[in-house]
């Protein structure tokens, strides 16, 4: 995986962890019904990624980008920063 972030940093990267739906998805286009999402699905993966990108660019809450200077500013869940994490990570026995 670091190889191939190095070697092209022209193209968009999205991180997901186990508990979200995985990228690109339905429900972050806005589809909710089944039959949508069956379209959804039929959709070239192209395609979705397209939407998607759309879809979370438009996110106002979404951070595109993160740098070491925008850290105190990223938030999770109830406001916790990147920073809180990490310490709350580093005092794990």
């Amino acid at each position: 995986m670091i190889a191939l972030l190095r070697a092209a940093d022209d193209q968009p990267v999205v991180t997901s962890y186990s508990v979200c739906d995985s990228f690109p998805n339905a429900t972050l286009v806005g589809l909710t019904d089944e039959r949508d999402h069956e379209a959804w699905y039929g959709l070239p993966v192209a395609e979705q990624w397209r939407q998607a990108l759309l879809a979370l660019r438009a996110e106002p809450k979404c951070e595109l980008e993160w740098r070491p200077n925008n850290w105190s500013t990223i938030t999770f869940g109830h406001g916790v920063t990147a920073m809180e994490l990490r310490a709350i990570a580093d005092s794990l026995p």
